[in-house]
């Protein structure tokens, strides 16, 4: 495969699916991977990339998670499983 058309490929899969980890200077630890995981269970790929997404932005650090609101937690994901 060329390489232009691999970039093309690469952008198309990043705009629809989102840009995932960088493994060489962000690697997934346990409890990303279990969470992410979760969020997939019961959704499809996007909506559970989202979801995670939604989730770090708002909360950038898990004790931010342990300490909201779980009423919260819950309606930032309604919606997402028919994406």
């Amino acid at each position: 495969m060329k390489k232009a058309k691999l970039v093309s490929v690469i952008n198309k899969l990043s705009g629809f699916y989102g840009i995932p980890f960088n493994r060489e200077t962000n690697s997934p630890g346990i409890l990303e991977i279990l969470i992410g995981t979760k969020l997939s269970q019961n959704t499809t790929d996007k909506s559970s990339f989202r979801a995670y997404t939604n989730l770090r932005e708002r909360f950038p650090e898990w004790e931010d998670v342990c300490e909201a609101d779980i009423e919260e937690i819950k309606g930032m994901h309604k919606g997402l499983r028919s994406c």
